[in-house]
């Protein structure tokens, strides 16, 4: 079931970035002036992945998770008036994707992958099946959809045509619309947004059928 009652309806919004992407102050502050545009289209949630290369070890992946964070944060303070949340493991909801603000969240997540989290959700499931807390009938699509980490359904999935294709939410964006940028992040306006909408309004949705 997709969130929101008319089809054209931009409530929650995908925006996939490699880790390249943020390394640049000024692709960074680029960003973060864009997220005022992105609210005014009525977008309730923004959901900023960032992606790392599949080869990078454990160590680098984490030196440069500490990295990104600080940047993040530095712009969040100077450049937004947005409540900003960083996600980097899959703590409980309340801990890291609520927000008490009226103004539109932006949650960065960090290098998660769909896949570990659905191997997570099953773990964990045939773990209460093991201790006699649930029946293996109730394994449903309703039940991994309320133990994802973001439930949100991304109506638009924003990324750059270079990039390569992530797992991430790869539950939720079965029937998510796909936009892809020719320019940078470091080189994208408002206008670039503004087409990447009008493109999702004249689409007709068929999820699936």
């Amino acid at each position: 079931m997709v969130l929101g009652s008319e089809e054209s309806q931009l409530k929650t919004i995908l925006l996939i970035l490699n880790e390249s992407d943020l390394l640049d102050d000024m692709a960074v502050h680029n960003l973060f002036s864009r997220f005022s545009g992105v609210e005014k289209e009525g977008v309730k949630n923004l959901i900023v992945y960032v992606d790392f290369l599949k080869t990078i070890n454990a160590e680098s992946k984490d030196s440069l998770i500490l990295f990104l964070k600080d940047k993040i944060r530095a712009a969040a303070l100077y450049f937004s008036s947005f409540p900003v949340m960083i996600i980097e493991e899959y703590e409980p909801l309340s801990e890291s994707a609520e927000s008490d603000s009226d103004k539109m969240p932006v949650r960065f997540v960090l290098g998660l992958r769909g896949r570990d989290e659905l191997k997570r959700i099953l773990s964990d499931f045939i773990i209460r099946c093991r201790n006699k807390e649930v029946q293996t009938s109730e394994m449903t699509p309703e039940y991994i959809s309320g133990s994802l980490k973001l439930p949100w359904e991304p109506d638009l999935i924003l990324s750059h045509a270079k990039h390569t294709l992530t797992d991430f939410m790869i539950w939720q964006t079965v029937y998510s619309e796909y936009y892809f940028f020719e320019k940078e992040i470091v080189r994208l306006t408002d206008s670039d947004f503004k087409k990447a909408f009008d493109s999702f309004h004249k689409r007709e949705r068929r999820y699936g059928t």
